[in-house]
C-alpha cells in the first residue's frame, strides 16, 4: 500500500460544447511514483459501485480509493499478476482475468477458477458480467457463461464462428450478449444461437472488432481497425466515423458513452499516428494527446466513473481526466422492476425513491416523452402507439434502464 505522493496537473483550454459536458478539463496523472505496482496496464480497468478505481496492470491489481493505492499480488491470493482484463458485476465483486485462470474478488478474499473448475481455457481475454448474474468470459479456446455456480462452454461446434478470434464481450438489457471478433465482425446471442449481426457486408467499416458500446436508446458503435460503425436498435446501420469526421486515428481501441450521450473513443497508437482520446458530441470532435496532458501514447481502455470523470489506461500510467461537470452516475440498479412487461396503458415500478425520473426512447432511439419526476409508482403509457421501448429512470444519481413492449 502506498499513499499518494505526486499529481501532474495540466489546464487546457475552455471548451463550450453541447449537452453542457464540460468547460475546462484537468488532467491528473498516475503513475509507480505515486502508487501503481507497475506502470503497463496490461489489463485495462474498471470502476466499482463504490467509485474504486481498480486497474490491472503486468505486477499485480491496484484499487484507488480517491486517496490511496492498494496492490494485491498471488501473495494476496490473486491467480497471476500478469492481468489480461479486468471487470465489475453486479454484486460488486472484481472479476480478473490472466493466462492462468479467473480471480474473483470481493474486497476481502480471492476466489479462483480453472480449466479443473470448469473453465474451458485458462488464457483469459475478455470477461463481462450480464443483466441477470452471469458472468460471461471470453478465452483463447471459446466462451464461457459462469452463473456463479456452474460453468457452461460454447465453441463452433456450438454456433461460434470461431474458438480463438473473440476480442471483446457486451451484455444488453434484453440478455443478448454481443461478440467482437478479430476477423468475423459482431456476433450475437441471444441464449440460444449465434448469429453474424455485423459485418463489412452490412455496414461496418472492418471486421476486426476492438469494442463495442451500447447507449441508453440501443445503439450500437462497434470500434475498428478503421473507425467507428453505429447500428439501431433494430440492427439497422446509420453512419461511420473515421479521421475524415473527426477522429484522431481510425485504429479504435475503446469506447465509452457518458451519461450524456457524448461518444469517447480511445485511439491506439501504430507505427503511423499516435494515441489519443477523442470526444464527440453529436456536434463537435474534440481530440486530447500528451500535449494537452495524457500520460501517454499508448491509449488502451476507457472507463467513466461515478462522477463523470474519464479514466484511460495506456502503457505507461493511468491518466484521470476530471471534467468538472457533476455528470450523473452510471450504474444500474439491479434491484429495479418494472411489470408487467408486456403492457398495456401502464407499468409499475419498484424499489424506487420517491422523486425519481424517467426518459422512454422508441426504437429509434428518439426521446419520446420529456424527463419526468415521478412520486408515483405507476407510468401512464396511454398516449404511445404498440411497440418496443426502452425506458431510462434516474435514482438518487443511479440508473436503471428496461426494455418495455406495449401492446
Amino acid at each position: 500500500m502506498k499513499k499518494m505522493t505526486l499529481f501532474l496537473f495540466v489546464m487546457i483550454f475552455s471548451l463550450a460544447i453541447a449537452h453542457g459536458l464540460f468547460a475546462q478539463v484537468t488532467f491528473t496523472n498516475y503513475q509507480t511514483q505515486d502508487g501503481l505496482p507497475d506502470n503497463f496496464i496490461s489489463g485495462g480497468l474498471c470502476v466499482d459501485q463504490n467509485n474504486n478505481v481498480w486497474v490491472g496492470t503486468q505486477s499485480g491489481l491496484a484499487k484507488f480509493d480517491r486517496t490511496v493505492w492498494t496492490t494485491y499480488t498471488v501473495s494476496d491470493g490473486l491467480i497471476d499478476n500478469y492481468i489480461n482484463c479486468i471487470n465489475v458485476d453486479n454484486s460488486n465483486n472484481i472479476w480478473i482475468g490472466t493466462s492462468m485462470g479467473i480471480s474473483k474478488f470481493n474486497g476481502t478474499d480471492f476466489v479462483n477458477y480453472t480449466t479443473t473448475e470448469g473453465l474451458i481455457d485458462n488464457s483469459i481475454v475478455f470477461i463481462t458480467p450480464d443483466y441477470s448474474g452471469n458472468v460471461w468470459i471470453a478465452s483463447n479456446s471459446g466462451l464461457t457463461k459462469f452463473n456463479g455456480t456452474d460453468f457452461t462452454n460454447y465453441t463452433s461446434e456450438d454456433g461460434l464462428p470461431s474458438d480463438d478470434l473473440i476480442s471483446y464481450l457486451c451484455a444488453d438489457n434484453s440478455g443478448n450478449i454481443w461478440i467482437g471478433t478479430w476477423a468475423n465482425g459482431v456476433v450475437k446471442y441471444n441464449g440460444s444461437a449465434f448469429t453474424v449481426v455485423y459485418n463489412t457486408g452490412n455496414g461496418l467499416l472492418g471486421d476486426y472488432v476492438c469494442s463495442i458500446a451500447i447507449d441508453a436508446g440501443g445503439n450500437k458503435l462497434i470500434g475498428t481497425y478503421s473507425g467507428i460503425s453505429v447500428f439501431n436498435s433494430s440492427d439497422v446501420w446509420v453512419e461511420n466515423y473515421t479521421t475524415e469526421d473527426g477522429l484522431y486515428n481510425n485504429f479504435i481501441k475503446d469506447i465509452a458513452i457518458d451519461d450524456n450521450g457524448n461518444i469517447w473513443a480511445c485511439e491506439y497508437a501504430d507505427y503511423l499516428a499516435e494515441g489519443s482520446v477523442t470526444v464527440y458530441n453529436g456536434t463537435n470532435w474534440t481530440i486530447y494527446s500528451v500535449d494537452d496532458g495524457l500520460v501517454d501514447v499508448l491509449v488502451k481502455k476507457i472507463k467513466i466513473d461515478n462522477d463523470g470523470d474519464a479514466w484511460i489506461s495506456t502503457g505507461n500510467g493511468v491518466s484521470k481526466m476530471d471534467l468538472n461537470a457533476g455528470v450523473a452516475s452510471h450504474y444500474y440498479l439491479p434491484s429495479a422492476n418494472v411489470y408487467p412487461n408486456p403492457c398495456f396503458d401502464f407499468i409499475s415500478v419498484t424499489n424506487m425513491s420517491d422523486g425519481y425520473s424517467y426518459n422512454i426512447f422508441d426504437i429509434t432511439g428518439k426521446n419520446v416523452t420529456d424527463k419526468t419526476t415521478s412520486a408515483t409508482y405507476v407510468i401512464d403509457l396511454h398516449s404511445l402507439p404498440q411497440g418496443v421501448y426502452l425506458i431510462k429512470f434516474e435514482d438518487k444519481g443511479k440508473e436503471f434502464s428496461a426494455k418495455i413492449q406495449k401492446k
